[in-house]
């Protein structure tokens, strides 16, 4: 008897994290889902205001050690866009991070492009950064500030980090790198970490 009450309270257990874990499942489809919608959305926003700016509007000058330009998008700024056309990713780069803005796009960590030390964050979401575990060395990408200024790089080094060690998300004693993209991994513990190199 006592054997019976057993394996029926092991059936209910398991029926029960099987319904939670249907939960989470859903719950991450719906916030990649909103995610990427707003997304599109801010980034047909800055589509929109790049038309406005001419070729000639954007002097090739030494930007080194200027404050990247915002762009004010409902209620947060903007300092331009990512993409990776391996991934099949356009995203907005958010001015500076918080836990809730990850939720609607990637944000700058720190640094600057300018300065060749930039770092984005972003959730996994299929639709923001998910997917660039995939990447191998040599794959591009491109940021876009909200001014036109156009940075094109190449992924030179792919790492998983633990996440309390900061430092290493941006700092090198080589400084071998100028931009950095990471994300958690999907158990969530780790954070995985792309360095590119620009190029142009």
């Amino acid at each position: 008897m006592k054997n019976k009450k057993n394996i029926n309270l092991c059936k209910v257990l398991s029926g029960i994290f099987l319904f939670l874990s249907l939960l989470l499942i859903i719950n991450n489809y719906y916030e990649d889902y909103k995610a990427r919608n707003m997304s599109n959305e801010i980034i047909d926003e800055i589509e929109k205001e790049l038309s406005m700016i001419s070729l000639k509007d954007i002097e090739d000058k030494d930007l080194t050690g200027i404050a990247m330009p915002k762009m004010r998008i409902g209620d947060y700024d903007y300092i331009g866009e990512i993409s990776i056309e391996k991934l099949g990713i356009q995203l907005p780069v958010m001015d500076d991070w918080d836990y809730e803005k990850l939720k609607i796009a990637p944000t700058r960590y720190s640094g600057s492009v300018y300065d060749k030390n930039l770092v984005i964050a972003a959730h996994n979401y299929r639709s923001h950064f998910g997917g660039i575990h995939r990447l191998n060395i040599g794959d591009y990408a491109k940021f876009i500030d909200v001014e036109g200024h156009l940075s094109e790089f190449e992924v030179v080094n792919i790492e998983v980090l633990d996440p309390t060690h900061v430092e290493k998300f941006i700092y090198s004693e080589k400084n071998d790198w100028h931009l950095t993209l990471f994300t958690c991994t999907l158990g969530g513990t780790e954070r995985t970490t792309v360095r590119f190199k620009q190029i142009y």
